[in-house]
């Protein structure tokens, strides 16, 4: 039984594509839980190095807690 099969997962990080993505071959080497992953590129940097994740990204989902 995994989460994935009852939730949509997605990555969300600030790191640099490169580096999740060796990490993620660890974690779903198969790519099958998350159906969605973002990365540095898809943050706002609000200062020199301060990335804010932009939840607008994500699209149209529901983000209020359950």
């Amino acid at each position: 039984m995994f989460l994935s099969d009852y939730f949509e997962l997605i990555l969300f990080t600030s790191a640099l594509k490169s580096y999740a993505d060796k990490v993620l071959e660890k974690l779903d080497p198969k790519n099958s839980y998350f159906s969605h992953r973002f990365y540095r590129d898809d943050c706002v940097m609000f200062e020199e190095n301060l990335f804010v994740k932009d939840l607008r990204r994500i699209g149209n989902r529901k983000l209020e807690v359950i």
